[in-house]
């Protein structure tokens, strides 16, 4: 089963009625009774995402989630606003399925105040070379018991290796990386999956044509090894050069623990 359907059946729960809100204060200094607001957990591989809304959030200094499993305290991560009446909380590296409980605050540096415990389970899914995580933005090109590695849906064109390893490296959120030619080759040998993901993912597939990809082998000091898609050569370049008869083209890869 391919991850863009497993996401499919990814569980979101809506709980109304616990909602959390911003807290304006009452002349002897207590909160107002928060107004029913919505959290809602949505789920991705390994992945919880917790949104919580307030009616209003100018007094608020201080929102968040905490969540816990079997009644301790696993982690608890600072709300994000992603609307000015809306904050999410985000947690990674959960267990498939496993089931957890979240509870959402808000505090106007006197009080705080939390919701009702949410529940949910974080979904196993059977995770395949080829698959397109929307989590990482990124497709499965090899995997291991322990990990998996993605690489990326965007790719630049032309530009001379020592730029292209330092977008690999900033890509995202800077955990990716130029790949070395053992992984550009690991790529090649599962290209129909992993552009089928590409597909999946609605973007660009890996060139296949007389276009080479950068890799991060290096040759001597001033050449760096490249990967032809079209037949699986190696060929190494100028590190300084890109000229677009050549036409270096370049992806990121990062490896994710399972």
């Amino acid at each position: 089963m391919a991850i863009a359907d497993a996401v499919a059946f990814a569980v979101a729960f809506v709980v109304l009625g616990v909602g959390l809100c911003a807290c304006s204060e009452k002349p002897g200094g207590e909160l107002n009774e928060p107004e029913i607001g919505e959290v809602v957990v949505a789920t991705d591989y390994n992945y919880a995402s917790v949104s919580c809304s307030v009616s209003d959030a100018s007094t608020v200094s201080e929102c968040g989630v905490v969540l816990l499993q079997d009644g301790a305290q696993v982690a608890a991560v600072d709300g994000t606003w992603s609307s000015e009446l809306e904050f999410v909380a985000e947690f990674d590296g959960l267990s498939g399925g496993e089931t957890y409980s979240a509870v959402a605050f808000v505090g106007n540096g006197k009080a705080r105040v939390e919701s009702a415990s949410v529940s949910f389970s974080i979904p196993v899914y059977p995770i395949e070379i080829g698959d397109y995580l929307p989590k990482y933005q990124g497709v499965v090109y090899d995997m291991t018991a322990d990990s998996l590695s993605l690489i990326s849906l965007d790719e630049i064109q032309y530009i001379p290796w020592k730029e292209s390893k330092a977008w690999c490296e900033s890509y995202l959120d800077g955990s990716w990386y130029m790949p070395c030619i053992e992984e550009l080759a690991t790529v090649h040998d599962n290209i129909v999956a992993v552009n089928n993901g590409m597909a999946a993912a609605g973007v660009d597939s890996i060139f296949m044509g007389n276009e080479c990809y950068w890799s991060s082998t290096e040759y001597e000091e001033l050449y760096a090894y490249r990967y032809h898609f079209n037949d699986g050569k190696v060929y190494y370049y100028g590190m300084d050069e890109a000229k677009t008869s050549n036409m270096n083209r370049c992806r990121a890869v990062k490896k994710v623990v399972r």
